[in-house]
């Protein structure tokens, strides 16, 4: 079972919990039958935990496909960056080659067709690209009649943007995001990544604890304690009451001193 998955488990377990506590104290108050109090409150607060995992459901997939796009995105681009020119030239050559008639030049890919003569520069570094570079690319094919310039990156900073403003050819300069979602994506071709096996870690008791008394949990313990503590005063046998409120305002101090108690160890690296 992955961490998040538990965690997310863990947290509507606890909302369940609060929820039914505080709605068996009012109904137990209204309907004298226990049975029918147990059947309301486990009704009522089962039908709100529904509907809040089905709303969190619904934003975790937009951030699980947000995120594994973004992964997707740093993959290409480093699989770009960790490749030769000749290497990244013969991918891009042989994605467009449908479309453009492609020559391989030393330091650019020169593209042609009916319509349109380009020049793809592949400029994949850590660094951004600098105005040095562009203007260097610019020069370098001064001699060819282009209709448009490309450079691909991995990124690059705002003002590189202005020298190619009032160039007299057409100069786009993408950054991996944008290559992946204008050219890659496009074209539904991608570099060859290489094998990753990302392996989840063992849930153990030591990450239970830390999820148990993570300080973001805080809030939910001492609101559902105060919460508990208060029905203790309007029930019969509130011995229960007493016991989970205090469980709670326990848990909650935990989680005020959670950084003190898990310190980051110090390992050797070699």
């Amino acid at each position: 079972m992955k961490k998040n998955t538990l965690s997310f488990i863990l947290d509507f377990l606890l909302l369940f919990i609060i929820l039914f506590f505080i709605s068996f104290v009012w109904t137990r108050y209204v309907v004298k039958n226990l049975v029918a109090s147990l059947f309301i409150s486990i009704s009522f607060s089962l039908i709100i935990t529904l509907i809040r995992i089905r709303r969190e459901n619904k934003k975790q997939a937009k951030l699980k496909s947000k995120k594994e796009q973004s992964l997707h995105i740093q993959d290409c681009a480093d699989a770009f960056m960790f490749n030769s020119f000749e290497e990244n030239a013969q991918f891009y050559k042989t994605m467009l080659e449908k479309k453009y008639r492609i020559e391989i030049k030393n330091s650019f890919l020169y593209l042609e067709n009916d319509i349109h003569k380009i020049a793809l520069f592949l400029l994949f570094d850590v660094k951004k690209i600098n105005q040095d570079q562009v203007i260097f690319c610019l020069k370098s094919v001064k001699k060819y009649n282009l209709t448009k310039i490309i450079l691909i990156c991995n990124n690059y900073d705002n003002n590189v943007l202005n020298i190619t403003k009032n160039y007299k050819i057409k100069t786009i300069i993408l950054n991996s995001t944008q290559n992946y979602n204008e050219i890659l994506k496009i074209y539904n071709t991608y570099p060859q990544l290489d094998n990753k096996l990302r392996i989840d870690e063992k849930i153990s008791f030591s990450f239970l604890l830390k999820n148990a008394i993570n300080k973001k949990k805080f809030k939910s313990y001492f609101v559902g304690g105060i919460f508990l503590f208060i029905a203790s005063l309007f029930v019969k046998y509130n011995i229960y009451y007493i016991i989970f409120s205090s469980i709670m305002f326990i848990l909650s101090i935990l989680c005020l001193f959670s950084n003190k108690i898990y310190k980051t160890s110090k390992t050797e690296v070699l």
